[in-house]
């Protein structure tokens, strides 16, 4: 468990770092290109689901730069926080303590800020991703040992890292409680002692994630720890009684024939002959009775340490699973985007040094390496989406926002793909917009993952984009309609056309690439959503995307 929290979190630090030491970054921020520099960090937030928002401060520690845009932070002195204090005092890449965004809704979350060097100045700023405490504890608790445990994280002042009932209440501050400072100095044990959280009496493992200097808290009831042995303390009750009840019983026949002996014996002396046979052979069967007994009573018991013990065998063998699988989900992201990203910026960085030294026969070698890091780097992106949405693990963050705004964002970011097929982009929305409360990300997504097919199916045509708002049932939807002139669909095609790495037939994926997965995620995105996405298409005549989302959310 030490071993998945620190591969987490040094996961994240490289990620961090490899964009810090982007060579394009650096030269952005020297020129001072804030929306070049805004879309660095928008890629860094939304290729690694852990962050939620970065942003960039000079050396002093005022910020300048950041993503989602919150102007009203733009200029503002951050140098009192433990992440500035940390990252400059050290020089090196630092995880802060839990604290409280400035920025609303003002979530708790974890810093973790990387210096940005310049060979010629040194250090010219910061870059900080934030880790939202909700995203962090969700991650935390695939990783609880059993239905009845919990596991939790201590950062370095003592505060632990879980879930509260209300997103504005802050961690519960634990610095004082003895299991927690041992583990803060480094000390690996497990206690029976109060829980710092309930006050249940409970086993209590702690341990020290050296690298942040945090610790992994452990939780577990005694009642439950100790459940399986008071459930053989029934079974064995059980078969006492049982024991005893057929010893009263043989005990009750006995007295029964000894008493007929005696009333024999006082009629006839032969009569008392007769009863002392009658009673040798009641003895004789009562012992062989017993003797039954016992053996019934020592099979049982066999049967009930063997039971138990495979019981125990499966318990470890699925606890081992259910760890590995863990580990697993918690590695994926670092172990696969970390090194395309360190491809993706050394390629860029080889890319500016074969210009500057005029060998251009490089430069197309090294667009594919770039590009092609790009378009698996999406495939994995899309893969993991899928993954997490399918395992119940993709969550919605809901915000109002002005819709006007959100869709100029993706007419613009979906232009090259719009020139790339000689294509015409129209955009007609209404006046009456507003705005929507909504995931915003996943609403950018979901567009233009369809702007995006409408772009790949047509060649030298027309697609248009028209937004507009209606009332259905006294609530108010937003209608994104996205129709080409492109290549269009068999009903057939459209039947598979939100099946996860299906595309619309084989020949279209040899001649149009793709892995079928943007459509099948956008579906289930705005189906968590409350919303859908409905198709209308002719073969030969174009398409029309439909996607309806609720203009409130609608889910209760």
């Amino acid at each position: 468990m030490r071993q998945a929290v620190r591969e987490h979190f040094e996961g994240l630090i490289s990620y961090v770092e490899s964009f810090a030491r982007r060579p394009d970054l650096l030269t952005l921020i020297e020129n001072k290109n804030t929306e070049s520099i805004r879309a660095h960090l928008k890629d860094l937030v939304t290729q690694n689901a852990n962050f939620d928002r970065a942003f960039i401060t000079d050396a002093n520690g005022i910020l300048w730069y950041d993503y989602p845009h919150t102007p009203e932070v733009i200029g503002r002195d951050f140098s009192f926080r433990d992440w500035y204090k940390g990252v400059s005092n050290t020089q090196k890449t630092y995880i802060s303590e839990v604290y409280k965004r400035a920025a609303p809704p003002q979530p708790f979350l974890v810093a973790i800020a990387t210096p940005i060097r310049n060979a010629r100045q040194g250090i010219i700023g910061y870059l900080v991703g934030q880790h939202t405490i909700e995203t962090l504890t969700t991650w935390i608790a695939s990783l609880k040992p059993s239905p009845s445990g919990s596991v939790a994280l201590i950062d370095h002042r003592g505060a632990l890292t879980m879930q509260r009932d209300s997103g504005n209440e802050p961690p519960l501050d634990l610095g004082g409680h003895p299991v927690v400072q041992k583990a803060l100095t480094g000390q690996v044990a497990s206690v029976e002692t109060s829980d710092p959280v309930t006050g249940e009496l409970s086993l209590i493992s702690y341990t020290p994630v050296a690298p942040i200097g945090w610790a992994v808290l452990s939780r577990q009831p005694i009642a439950v720890v100790f459940a399986p042995v008071t459930a053989l303390q029934r079974t064995i009750f059980a078969l006492a009684f049982v024991s005893f009840l057929a010893m009263f019983v043989m005990g009750c026949i006995w007295l029964s024939t000894s008493r007929r002996y005696h009333g024999a014996l006082l009629e006839s002396d032969r009569a008392k002959d007769l009863s002392l046979g009658e009673l040798e052979r009641g003895i004789t069967e009562r012992k062989r009775a017993e003797e039954a007994l016992r053996k019934a009573h020592d099979e049982l018991e066999k049967r009930v340490e063997e039971r138990t013990a495979e019981l125990q065998q499966a318990k470890e063998a699925a606890e081992a699973a259910n760890h590995a699988k863990s580990l697993f989900l918690a590695n994926m992201g670092h172990e696969l985007r970390t090194p395309l990203n360190h491809i993706i910026g050394y390629s860029e960085m080889l890319q500016e040094e074969a210009e500057e030294a005029g060998q251009e026969e490089f430069i197309p070698d090294l667009q594919k390496i770039r590009g092609a890091g790009k378009h698996l780097l999406e495939l994995i992106n899309a893969i993991l989406d899928l993954s997490k949405i399918e395992a119940g693990k993709m969550d919605v963050s809901l915000e109002t926002f002005t819709i006007a705004p959100m869709i100029q964002d993706v007419v613009t970011t979906i232009k090259p793909l719009v020139d790339k097929n000689a294509n015409t982009l129209q955009v007609h929305c209404a006046d009456d917009l507003g705005t929507m409360r909504a995931d915003l990300t996943k609403v950018r997504q979901a567009l233009f993952n369809v702007l995006s097919n409408a772009c790949k199916f047509t060649e030298r045509g027309t697609i248009t984009l028209g937004v507009n708002r209606e009332l259905v049932d006294g609530a108010a939807w937003i209608r994104f309609r996205v129709t080409d002139t492109g290549i269009g669909m068999t009903p057939e095609q459209m039947g598979k056309l939100f099946q996860a790495f299906h595309q619309a037939d084989a020949s279209a994926t040899r001649k149009y690439g793709g892995t079928g997965l943007g459509l099948a995620i956008s579906q289930k995105i705005c189906q968590m959503m409350g919303g859908e996405i409905t198709v209308e298409s002719a073969l030969g005549q174009g398409s029309t995307f439909t996607i309806s989302l609720p203009a409130m959310d609608v889910r209760g």
